[in-house]
């Protein structure tokens, strides 16, 4: 089968999806796969793909401008699912044929666009983890007498609040810890927030030592367009500590393998974290 998956240039969340689940498709069921930041077509069949996946709502119109026989949207969000109907009409008979429905990240994404457009199929596919840079470890060794190692994640949006919020809850702790920022700011930007070490989200094999290296990964970003950090975290053998979102609904199960906790709430997140440093 002829496969186009469509991420938008500039998106790296949608670009690590697309390679991601080219290279399942290539290596589990040997398709002919095709990942383009643009509308495409095939060298083959009168250039015609079977299938056209879309990764993201600002991906919508290239999808529908590559040919193929089946298109399909991947959204994560509500927000990012809605954005893309209403460039496309605004309505389930609007949209352009053939239109063979959403593939959401979560159940409730699904459930809640399949009210919103009565009509689309609503399939979900977990985001995925790339697995050569997040490649599972077989044992997590004892910390031993040492501070607890935390990652701080503030997400795609990371601002100073967000950094400001991680900095007075750490602060509040009462057990020492070690901590890195992953963000996408400058390093002057997070050291005057009162973090030394930085690490960039979208280096993969660096951010992957240090979720490797930390016992905790704590989660900061409100928003519903998480970046799969917990699951890239326990595959490290980190646990995580991250806000009740959409993004975090299908890998997260709150005293199990991991912690639910508001972010806005720095007395409890400094609890919990309290919590694990003595666990």
């Amino acid at each position: 089968m002829r496969v186009c998956l469509l991420a938008p240039a500039g998106s790296a969340r949608d670009e690590e999806a697309a390679q991601q689940h080219g290279r399942w498709l290539r290596a589990d069921s040997g398709h002919d796969v095709t990942i383009a930041s643009r509308a495409a077509r095939t060298e083959r069949d009168g250039g015609v793909f079977d299938v056209a996946v879309g990764f993201g709502a600002e991906s919508a119109r290239d999808l529908f401008a590559t040919s193929a026989r089946r298109h399909a949207l991947f959204v994560r969000t509500i927000a990012d699912g809605e954005q893309a109907f209403a460039g496309l009409g605004g309505s389930a008979d609007a949209r352009p044929e053939p239109f063979n429905g959403l593939i959401a990240a979560t159940r409730s994404v699904a459930d809640a666009l399949g009210r919103f457009a009565p009509g689309t199929i609503g399939r979900v596919v977990s985001d995925g983890v790339d697995k050569d840079a997040f490649a599972p470890i077989d044992t997590v060794p004892a910390p031993g007498e040492r501070p607890l190692r935390v990652v701080v994640d503030c997400g795609p949006q990371a601002d100073g609040k967000a950094l400001a919020a991680a900095r007075a809850t750490i602060e509040t702790m009462t057990q020492p810890c070690e901590t890195v920022v992953a963000a996408a700011l400058s390093r002057r930007r997070v050291r005057s927030l009162g973090f030394r070490t930085t690490v960039d989200p979208d280096d993969r094999r660096r951010l992957a030592e240090r979720y490797q290296w930390a016992d905790v990964l704590l989660g900061l970003d409100p928003g519903d367009d998480g970046t799969a950090a917990p699951l890239k975290a326990f595959h490290k053998g980190a646990t995580c500590i991250v806000p009740a979102t959409v993004a975090n609904e299908h890998g997260v199960e709150h005293g199990w393998n991991g912690l639910i906790a508001d972010p806005n709430d720095v007395a409890d997140v400094a609890r919990q974290l309290d919590r694990l440093s003595l666990d």
